[in-house]
């Protein structure tokens, strides 16, 4: 969570890694120990007598997660002891939060885009009636339906969100998609 608060994040990136994650194109990534600290799986193997290996490159600093690990997490535990735990519910009230936003979206997807088999329309005016929040992710929601490789940057969502709020003709393109709007109509559709 950190190394993505310093890279610049959205909400998406304080919410830490998952036990399963789905994020990759193979099966499903499930790591069991993510809950369990270095001591308690330290003190388990020390109990059961079982040798391990360490990866000689976590102590390598060079590396920005060791830099983080060994020098910033203790700096900001000198500060609160228990730093890593708030940093942890952090990332689960996040979670929480993004679960709602996402299920409005869904809504405000399925409320305002009208789809046919070869663009999909939706309105300026109604558009514009919804938080910030549900439009940035409304446009990653229309832009993946059409390309999933397609992630939208924050120059990206603000050209989009002038789109929104201007009455004037404009048009986006990124990768294979483009967007045009005039008068109230906004049309999302795969250039060919």
């Amino acid at each position: 969570m950190l190394a993505h608060l310093i890279r610049g994040t959205g909400l998406n990136g304080l919410t830490g890694m998952a036990v399963v994650s789905h994020d990759y194109d193979i099966p499903p990534v499930i790591r069991p120990l993510l809950d369990v600290t270095k001591e308690e799986l330290l003190a388990y193997l020390a109990d059961r007598k079982l040798t391990y290996c360490i990866d000689s490159t976590n102590d390598d600093i060079r590396y920005q997660r060791n830099r983080i690990r060994h020098r910033i997490i203790p700096e900001l535990e000198s500060i609160n002891p228990n730093v890593v735990d708030a940093i942890a519910r952090l990332g689960c009230s996040v979670s929480e939060d993004l679960a709602v936003i996402s299920n409005l979206t869904v809504q405000a997807f399925e409320r305002l885009v009208t789809i046919d088999k070869n663009e999909m329309r939706l309105s300026r005016k109604a558009l514009r009636k919804e938080p910030v929040a549900i439009q940035r992710r409304l446009w990653q929601r229309l832009m993946s339906s059409i390309d999933s490789d397609i992630t939208l940057t924050t120059a990206h969502q603000e050209q989009l969100l002038d789109i929104v709020n201007t009455g004037e003709g404009k048009t986006f393109t990124i990768k294979s998609i483009k967007v045009t709007a005039q008068c109230d109509t906004i049309k999302v559709y795969c250039k060919h």
